[in-house]
């Protein structure tokens, strides 16, 4: 007894096998299996018993089950590949330059949660940027947070200001930063008196934030760049009002990106 197989069955067969085997992945399994079945089914139908010797088979039948075969390939790949194509699959989060992201956090996020064990309170102040020499007429959003450490009767400030992509604003850096030093005592008021916050625990007294004092504290969050000598005299801009100025720049988010 023997098994013959046509030659034209035994390529369709071999050629299914090759295209279901490379797509068991995780995406595409159920459609790599479809393959792989058809397979095993081209051989399946095509077996015969014959006797105890291998059969060769005629020229006519092996062209007709060439052919045959040919368009079984033809027509499992289209659905097979039809469906790989049109089957809805999950969406990868990217960032919005289609490519995903590299880092973990953004430095807004770091800005977010960095003090994030303290009560805080918070708003959006629009600076005004305008420049007649060079056109510049722009608004700028940035976010004012002050926190409340009830710990030690204090508070302090946090601003965070977007990354510029114009030129002119970049050159601008540190004129911006001495403007929000001036307008920071005033957003501190406006703040205390329109919230009222406040806290206690077991063995302590109730404490209102209003009642709590500026400790001069002022972190800036920013990816715009600033060198070390404006650093260093904003800085001391800051420290004449009895502020004491902290810029987690890119270097902070670097380090800290993927905490």
């Amino acid at each position: 007894m023997g098994i013959e197989i046509g030659p034209g069955s035994l390529a369709g067969a071999l050629a299914l096998l090759g295209v279901g085997l490379p797509m068991i992945l995780p995406d595409n399994k159920w459609v790599g299996f479809i393959f792989i079945i058809a397979a095993i089914a081209v051989l399946f139908f095509d077996v015969r018993i014959t006797g105890w010797h291998l059969q060769a088979v005629s020229p006519s039948e092996g062209i007709r089950k060439t052919a045959l075969a040919g368009l079984i390939i033809c027509v499992i790949g289209t659905i097979g590949f039809g469906t790989v194509y049109l089957w809805p699959h999950a969406k990868k989060e990217v960032a919005a330059s289609g490519h995903a992201k590299p880092w973990k956090h953004e430095m807004e996020d770091l800005f977010k949660t960095g003090f994030n064990r303290l009560l805080s309170t918070e708003q959006t102040v629009t600076f005004t940027a305008q420049n007649k020499a060079n056109g510049l007429d722009t608004t700028i959003p940035v976010r004012f947070r002050m926190y409340q450490d009830f710990d030690s009767h204090t508070d302090f400030v946090s601003l965070y200001i977007p990354t510029f992509h114009d030129s002119r604003l970049i050159d601008m850096m540190p004129s911006l930063l001495i403007s929000l030093r001036d307008q920071i005592p005033k957003l501190r008021e406006q703040m205390r008196s329109s919230v009222e916050v406040g806290s206690s625990a077991p063995g302590t007294n109730l404490v209102w934030a209003k009642d709590l004092a500026f400790s001069g504290r002022v972190f800036i969050w920013t990816l715009n760049s600033l060198t070390a000598i404006q650093i260093g005299e904003i800085s001391k801009a800051y420290r004449d009002k009895n502020m004491f100025l902290e810029i987690r720049g890119s270097d902070y988010w670097t380090f800290h990106q993927n905490d």
